[in-house]
């Protein structure tokens, strides 16, 4: 299962990683824009909304300015999604590294 994370020290992560967010989840705009607005907040771990929820995020708060956004999704590109790996198990997937870094 493919992860990809991003670092910044101004808070803004999560925007940062919107272009792969899209890509990786076959993202509307609109759904795009969901995620844009409704971001997970430190500490919490969301799923991504489109392609079965076959992907999520989670934000790390880290000790001082900034913050760390991981995203586990699966790489299905034209195939049907491993549904034992996807909605709440993946979140749960994701959180779970989330919760041991700071």
């Amino acid at each position: 299962m493919p992860a990809r994370s991003a670092s910044t020290s101004a808070r803004r992560s999560p925007r940062l990683m919107l272009p792969g967010i899209q890509r990786a989840a076959g993202l509307s705009v609109a759904e795009l824009q969901q995620i844009a607005t409704d971001r997970p907040g430190p500490g919490q771990t969301k799923l991504v909304p489109g392609r079965s929820e076959g992907a999520a995020l989670a934000r790390i708060a880290l000790k001082g300015e900034g913050d760390l956004v991981l995203m586990l999704y699966q790489d299905g590109t034209g195939t049907e999604l491993d549904r034992a790996l996807a909605g709440e198990p993946l979140r749960k997937a994701t959180e779970a590294p989330a919760g041991r870094l700071r």
